[in-house]
This record gives C-alpha cells, sequence and structure tokens, in this order.
C-alpha cells in the first residue's frame, strides 16, 4: 500500500520525551514512581490506508516496548516493523518484505528532542496537551517532526498519551520510494493512498 503503512512507521519506534533534565513534569513531589513502563497489551499505533480509491485498509503495530523516566522527562518506544498487521497475511508479509524491508530493519526510532505546553502532570482524571519536537529515524532517513499529543493521567501511577492531529508521512519523507514501487508491482494495486492517518495510543504504567 503507498505511503500506508508510512505513517505508521512514523509513530513507529521510539519515542523519546524531553531533551533537558527536570522542570517539565514535578511528580517526585507526590512520591509518582521514578519510571513507568510501556503496557504493551494496551498500546497500540493504527493506521488507515485506501486502496484503488476505495477500499480502506486498517492496520496495527503491536509488540511495543518502552518506559518513561519521570525524573529525567524522557520515554522511548520501540515498535516491531515485522509485526505489523493488516489481518491479511499475505498482505502483510508484501509489506513487511518489500516495503518494510524489515528484516534488514527491525525498527524505527523517534526521538523527542523538545516539548512545549504544559508544565505539569494534571490531577488524576485530567489531561495536559503539549507539542513533542522530535527526528524520526527509519531506515537512512532522518525526519524533523512536530506532534501534537496528550497526556491523560488515568491513576496516580498511569499515564495514556495520544496524538491529537494525525501524523502525516509521505513516502518520499522516509526514504521508501524503491520499496513502494516493488510492492505495487506485486500487488498490482491500480493505487494506494498518497497519505495516511496514524493514531497514537500509548499507556505507561507502574508495570505488574
Amino acid at each position: 500500500m503507498k505511503r500506508v503503512l508510512v505513517l505508521g512507521i512514523g509513530v513507529l519506534a521510539l519515542f523519546q520525551l524531553g531533551a533537558t533534565q527536570g522542570g517539565w513534569f514535578p511528580w517526585r513531589s507526590d512520591k509518582s514512581p521514578r519510571a513507568l513502563t510501556l503496557n504493551a497489551s494496551e498500546s497500540r499505533i493504527r493506521f488507515i490506508g485506501i486502496k484503488n480509491n476505495a477500499v480502506a485498509v486498517p492496520g496495527t503495530f503491536v509488540g511495543l516496548g518502552g518506559s518513561l523516566d519521570v525524573d529525567k522527562r524522557t520515554a522511548w518506544v520501540k515498535i516491531p516493523l515485522g509485526l505489523l498487521s493488516t489481518g491479511n497475511e499475505e498482505r502483510d508479509l508484501n509489506i513487511r518484505t518489500h516495503y518494510f524491508n524489515a528484516e534488514k530493519f527491525p525498527l524505527a526510532r523517534f526521538s523527542i528532542e523538545k516539548v512545549t505546553g504544559a508544565e505539569e502532570l494534571p490531577p488524576i482524571g485530567g489531561s495536559v496537551e503539549v507539542v513533542a519536537h522530535g527526528v524520526l529515524e527509519m531506515q537512512r532517513s532522518r525526519i524533523e517532526l512536530d506532534v501534537p499529543v496528550r497526556i491523560t493521567r488515568e491513576a496516580h501511577e498511569r499515564l495514556r498519551v495520544r496524538n491529537t492531529e494525525p501524523l502525516l508521512l509521505t513516502t518520499e519523507q522516509l526514504g521508501l520510494e524503491a520499496g513502494y514501487k516493488v510492492l505495487m508491482a506485486v500487488c498490482g494495486h491500480a493505487a494506494l493512498s498518497a497519505v495516511v492517518p496514524v493514531e497514537l495510543d500509548l499507556v505507561f504504567d507502574a508495570g505488574p
């Protein structure tokens, strides 16, 4: 699918919040834990592509891993490109193999260098909106991104992070033109969506 999966990747892989120490979320005052772990069973990265100008193809990246450091204001999320799923095994294999070349480049990385917006975490049940400024690294490409996200404090030791606007990327930006051409030839589609919306739904908690 053309630039279909492209976007999912964007959010894929390492999500690192904060380029400076302390000051953004003063959690230590309420004795919150120093580190929260990404809850893989509840976290997802989703996207929807369009093929032949008419058929919607939803996809999901699972098997995520990561953590969020409270004191340092940093977090990371890894996304195995080989675990992408669209509900069709043959299509998934084609995308992983020809588009992402997941065997050679199994992960993507998103490193946030600066966060602007709210200075404190909300009380339990509340949310804050910030913008994460960072760089997406995929294969040999580096793309600067500004991602608006909402952070909801669902419990004392549980945060949910979602983007408030679609994350949009193109095959050209990601440097995947060659893989796209091969995928088009293998799948035989007349058209594949040029832009795909990506939804981030990441949960960090204290773990079991």
